[in-house]
């Protein structure tokens, strides 16, 4: 099996961990009300004082720590290690987006009990000076509640990159695309002719190479639509002789979305599908014709 896989297995649920840490310090508390300045002196003493600024000084410390340690856990699994990391995401990659959830749930659960004893400690010492009266059992209890619910909210987001990534590929962050209608103008039908539809294409592509059209007809591609005869294939052009010159417009729209695949679009569906969605759009205006023969 490639690397690809559990690789994308990995990032995921890294990224589920990320999304989760975020959100919990989006939506915390804003609208705090500022305390009144006051002079702690006139309140503690001196040994107290010392205390509570060597309490702060290691809480800080013990943070750095945890953050290391989760850090270097998600760039060991990240890279596929240990090696039964590496193959217990091969085997969740038989089964991709239910192994996307499994492995940002395990993720969770793995970052959660590599920063638990940091956790105790600093558990400890709040007890230690005074700030905690829990015991430890009752931390353990919340510790497992919380890690719990993490683990269900990393799964869930887990099984959403995953959808994204088969769903959208390399541009899953960003799901758009581009679609290309390439049209006679002139020719002398009721409608303009349209010599090829291709859509669904990456953005970040930058180029439709010369001969793809083509290869994606002789593949099957389901991102080539239908000409007006009705062919998943491309026109080259071919006005007919002595008809003058013949305008093709070759028209690029950016959409801001990757629309379901199904059933190959014509020049009137694909319409459909711009409505709405176009980002933007180019033209590039070729011609060509054909002398009658002497």
């Amino acid at each position: 099996m490639s690397r690809r896989p559990w690789i994308r297995l990995g990032v995921a649920a890294a990224a589920a961990v990320v999304v989760a840490e975020a959100a919990a310090w989006l939506l915390r508390p804003r609208d705090i009300e500022q305390p009144v300045h006051a002079d702690e002196n006139a309140y503690f003493s001196h040994a107290e004082l010392t205390k509570a600024q060597h309490y702060a000084s290691g809480q800080r410390l013990i943070l750095v720590c945890s953050l290391v340690a989760e850090g270097m856990v998600l760039i060991l699994l990240a890279t596929g290690r240990p090696v039964v990391t590496r193959r217990a995401l091969e085997r969740l990659g038989a089964r991709p987006v239910l192994g996307g959830a499994a492995a940002a749930a395990g993720l969770s659960v793995v970052v959660a009990g590599t920063t638990l004893p940091f956790g105790i400690w600093a558990h400890e010492r709040s007890v230690d000076v005074g700030l905690s009266t829990q015991s430890l059992g009752g931390f353990l209890s919340d510790w497992g509640k919380a890690t719990a619910i993490g683990s269900l909210l990393a799964g869930l987001v887990g099984t959403l990159a995953l959808w994204l990534m088969r769903r959208f590929g390399s541009r899953w962050w960003i799901p758009g695309s581009v679609a290309v209608v390439i049209e006679d103008a002139d020719s002398p039908t009721p409608r303009p002719l349209v010599h090829g539809i291709v859509w669904n294409l990456p953005g970040e592509d930058g180029v439709l190479g010369e001969g793809v059209i083509n290869a994606m007809a002789t593949t099957g591609s389901p991102d080539l639509g239908r000409n007006s005869y009705l062919q998943h294939a491309y026109l080259p052009p071919d006005p007919p002789p002595g008809h003058g010159a013949h305008h093709y417009a070759f028209q690029v729209f950016a959409l801001d979305c990757a629309p379901e695949r199904g059933e190959a679009p014509g020049r009137g569906r694909l319409l459909d599908l711009l409505r709405g969605h176009t980002l933007a759009s180019g033209l590039l205006i070729g011609t060509y014709q054909r002398d009658r023969p002497s």
